[in-house]
């Protein structure tokens, strides 16, 4: 049995080695999971340009221009960004438009959604031309993404410079389009949120499995699973920009670290692991690593390793107030 879970344990890190190579390969409900959360108010950064998805003016109105500009800290440049799951895609909310609850992106394709389509602030309605598909990729950094149109192989994209309202042609500087996708690293977006806040408060919990109903204590120093007559109180420390650490009451002067035991367990170190806690709206957690955003704390086997997202409740935690 060890030298199975051994084995599970490099099969795990190999996995993790592997999957940061393969764009494309998760859906928008993965995506949404482990780091882009539904409901949520995001910047969203062009990263060719650094500039900010706009509103043109911060105009509330049906045809107002889509366009990149210097980040300028006002509504304009803030959408929140709303998961559909029976399209398994997005709606992306402007919140200069009935603060994030009126009106959306929309492309306009009078003559069918094809290259060189121009992007619009629309009233929402049942039309696919609202809807996008969040694919994110490591080409450079694991929290860009492209932004796929729903059912084409679009995505979208900025011309150079300082958009304007009448400047809606592919080549109008500034103005935001879609094109064909092409794997270049170019054409990534990031969604920075905005105000993110802490939850689960910072403090001292019992974090016990979803599925297992096993708790996480320290065993020497690697993470361990055991009933509740095992469990121990945990340090949930919030640093900022919804980035947490965890420490164990036991052993004040350790953290959670990147570390793999021999088994595929999680280890205890000096250096800290830095983790989202995302919660999933069921009264339970993810905890994905913040440097991959798919690395997820799941049960294996008996042990508490990462592994790649997948909805499991497995990779559900509770975090019970000690």
């Amino acid at each position: 049995m060890k030298k199975f879970r051994k084995l599970l344990g490099i099969l795990t890190s190999l996995v993790l080695t592997i999957t940061p190579l393969i764009a494309g390969a998760f859906s928008a409900t993965a995506y949404e999971q482990a780091y882009l959360q539904s409901g949520k108010i995001y910047r969203i950064k062009y990263k060719d340009s650094g500039k900010y998805l706009t509103v043109c003016n911060g105009l509330d109105a049906d045809g107002v221009n889509i366009i990149q500009k210097d980040l300028d800290g006002t509504l304009s440049q803030q959408f929140r960004v709303v998961y559909d799951s029976a399209s398994d895609a997005y709606r992306i909310y402007a919140m200069c438009s009935s603060n994030g609850n009126g009106r959306v992106l929309q492309i306009y394709a009078p003559l069918g959604v094809e290259a060189g389509c121009n992007v619009e602030l629309k009233s929402q309605s049942d039309t696919d031309l609202q809807l996008w598909k969040v694919d994110f990729y490591y080409g450079v950094r694991a929290d860009l993404c492209y932004i796929f149109t729903k059912n084409s192989n679009k995505i979208l994209t900025a011309t150079a410079g300082n958009g304007s309202q009448y400047g809606t042609a592919p080549e109008s500087a500034g103005n935001v389009w879609i094109k064909d996708y092409v794997d270049d690293n170019q054409s990534g977006w990031c969604f920075e949120i905005v105000n993110p806040s802490a939850d689960p408060e910072p403090g001292n919990y019992y974090i016990r499995n979803k599925s297992t109903n096993d708790y996480l204590y320290v065993n020497n120093n690697s993470v361990d699973l055991g009933a509740a007559a095992s469990k121990e109180k945990w340090q949930v420390i919030y640093i900022g920009n919804g980035v947490y650490n965890l420490r164990p009451n036991s052993q004040p002067s350790s953290v959670v670290c990147g570390d793999f035991g021999a088994n595929g367990e999680l280890m205890m170190g000096s250096s800290a692991l830095s983790l989202f806690i995302i919660p999933d709206g069921e009264g339970s957690y993810r905890i994905v690593t913040a440097s991959s955003y798919i690395s997820t704390l799941t049960v294996s086997e008996g042990i508490a390793t990462r592994g790649t997202y997948q909805a499991l409740d497995t990779q559900r935690w509770i975090f019970e107030p000690a």
